[in-house]
């Protein structure tokens, strides 16, 4: 997210004002506060795999909010980012994960259908706010689904500590902060 709002104000003329900014570092800290482990350490390769990925997020928010700038719609770049992503799933995936699926697609289809359908939903709903209000504010709200993946974590009986709890709790307030 942080990448997003660096290139998106200078390059694609979002603006910034001073609660974004505090919203920022907000987010930021809450986001480095819920990755402490209950140990209270962080994991390093944990941390690594993170930042490559949120560089990537980053990519294709930005892609993305792009490819809406030109009059892209919102189905047909999701339908065509799955083209692209569904064989490099497969192939990155390995054989194990293949079987798995499959087993998982044999003994509960219904799981897989619903979740892909929830997912394939709240991606094309994104995609429409991201024309509306640009990529840094729709990372930044986007960003909030923190706190909902801890609400979710209790309930499956993971531990977490108070501050993982407390970086979700910042990252949700500061992301409100930013959209104000």
């Amino acid at each position: 997210m942080v990448i997003v709002w660096f290139i998106s104000i200078p390059f694609l003329n979002e603006p910034i004002h001073i609660k974004s900014v505090f919203g920022i570092l907000l987010v930021l800290g809450g986001l480095i506060l819920s990755n402490i482990r209950l140990d209270g350490k962080l994991n390093l390769k944990q941390v690594r795999w993170s930042y490559l990925c949120a560089l990537f997020i980053a990519g294709y928010h930005l892609s993305y909010g792009r490819a809406l700038d030109m009059h892209a719609q919102s189905a047909s770049l999701f339908a065509f980012s799955l083209i692209i992503g569904i064989p490099l799933f497969f192939y990155f995936s390995g054989r194990e994960k293949i079987i798995e699926l499959k087993n998982v697609m044999k003994t509960a289809p219904s799981i897989i259908i619903i979740g892909g359908a929830f997912c394939a939903a709240s991606f094309i709903i994104f995609l429409i706010g991201l024309k509306h209000s640009g990529a840094g504010y729709a990372i930044t709200l986007r960003n909030t689904s923190i706190i909902f993946a801890q609400i979710f974590s209790l309930i499956i009986g993971e531990k977490l500590s108070r501050q993982q709890i407390a970086g979700a709790a910042i990252v949700f307030l500061g992301a409100a902060l930013m959209t104000f």
